[in-house]
């Protein structure tokens, strides 16, 4: 079937989850957490806080959806087609990376939010600690054997005739990006605080100023400013993810800071 057999193929995969999702959360119940449809009452406070958190959540992805076009530009501006290639590529490999550091975000969130709920703000601090330190350790690791096999996981991507010729450009992205891997989990993680406090507009800042913003104007800075050509533009990548992530982490920290001595929300 083709593409069409890979869109199928997802469909059925999501639906399949799903149902099993709810047995699990309307008819066995066996989860911590289940509920009855008759329960639910109409709560605009509720609503509001959902919404605090989920739509700043959503333009988040929108504007790296965004980011994307743009850098696609710059991409081409200085380079080509293959360029734009070697970009999406290896960005696909970057996402695989930094899958470990989301699902400790994941639950950083549940945990960051308990705890600001039960104003344990020493908690939130030392839960915020120790997540970086998880990441920090998972993306050290995967930096070094990304580098280290950088040439074999570009043939992965390149096993096509039409392809091989992009395999030492995609060799080099993956060697330069692999510098941002460990700073990922400072700003990973930092929004994951902001969200599990409901702090969704942080959070959006954050990413904004990273993909949006650093991103595309390092890329143009290194790339045309400097003369890089296109290894400048996936050194302004790293510079944005880098500068990005410790902004976020340097708000994070200074926000739970105050609140640790003023003790409000």
């Amino acid at each position: 079937m083709g593409i069409a057999g890979a869109a199928w193929a997802t469909v059925i995969s999501l639906a399949i989850t799903s149902v099993i999702m709810l047995n699990w959360l309307l008819f066995k119940r066996d989860t911590y957490v289940s509920f009855k449809f008759s329960d639910f009452k109409f709560d605009k406070s509720i609503i509001k806080d959902i919404f605090r958190v989920g739509l700043p959540a959503s333009v988040s992805q929108l504007s790296m959806s965004i980011t994307m076009l743009i850098m696609n530009i710059i991409i081409v501006m200085v380079s080509s087609t293959d360029g734009v290639a070697i970009y999406s590529t290896g960005w696909r490999v970057a996402s695989m990376a930094v899958l470990p550091t989301m699902g400790v975000a994941t639950a950083l969130i549940s945990v960051s939010g308990a705890a600001f709920g039960a104003n344990s703000f020493d908690k939130l601090k030392s839960s915020h600690i120790y997540a970086i330190k998880i990441g920090l350790i998972i993306e050290v690791v995967i930096a070094i054997l990304t580098f280290i096999f950088a040439p074999q996981i570009a043939a992965v991507f390149t096993q096509s005739e039409s392809a091989v010729h992009i395999a030492p450009g995609l060799i080099i992205f993956l060697r330069t990006i692999t510098i941002f891997y460990p700073a990922i989990s400072f700003g990973m993680l930092s929004s994951a605080v902001f969200q599990g406090m409901g702090k969704g507009i942080n959070a959006l800042i954050v990413t904004i100023l990273r993909t949006a913003i650093l991103g595309p104007l390092f890329a143009v800075l290194f790339a045309f400013n400097l003369n890089l050509g296109l290894i400048g533009v996936w050194w302004g990548v790293v510079a944005a993810n880098i500068i990005g992530s410790v902004i976020a982490f340097s708000w994070a920290r200074l926000y739970i800071t105050r609140l640790t001595k003023t003790k409000i929300r």
